[in-house]
């Protein structure tokens, strides 16, 4: 990505042009932990939390981690979870607003019978950020938070 100040005249069209393998990448900050390594603080910080269950890489697969998934055993946890990290900046938010077949524009076209469990992970499951402008103790503080919902 290259930023330039823009002046009032100046158009996308005087602006330099440049191919993909001429842009600059920007670069990451030394010592900058990756994704799986925010997630294993998560993951490690939750891992004997009651009510939750963390949503991990299956033994002997290697996960990205965008995101770290956290499901609730109780609806009314995911919204108690909710509701304390709402304006916090961490990062935390809803995965899934409803099941597809909740939708009125799906309905016909998404099967409905069996969406139980998709409505039950809807209403129990979050995401926790794990890009990089998360750092540790913005972790440490999601954990912290995370005890209190469940009683820890």
């Amino acid at each position: 990505v290259i930023r330039m100040p823009l002046r009032s005249s100046t158009t996308l069209t005087s602006m330099p042009k440049t191919s993909p393998s001429s842009t600059p990448r920007p670069k990451r900050a030394r010592g900058s932990p990756g994704q799986r390594d925010r997630a294993a603080l998560y993951i490690k910080g939750l891992a004997r939390v009651p009510g939750l269950t963390v949503v991990e890489a299956a033994a002997g697969d290697t996960a990205t981690y965008p995101y770290l998934t956290v499901i609730f055993n109780q609806p009314d946890l995911q919204k108690k979870a909710l509701a304390a990290f709402a304006g916090t900046g961490l990062g935390v938010s809803q995965l899934y607003a409803r099941a597809l077949a909740d939708y009125a524009y799906l309905q016909g076209m998404v099967y409905d019978a069996n969406s139980g469990s998709a409505r039950r992970l809807a209403s129990c499951a979050i995401t926790l950020s794990t890009n990089t402008y998360i750092k540790k103790n913005d972790i440490e503080k999601c954990i912290g938070i995370l005890h209190t919902v469940c009683g820890v």
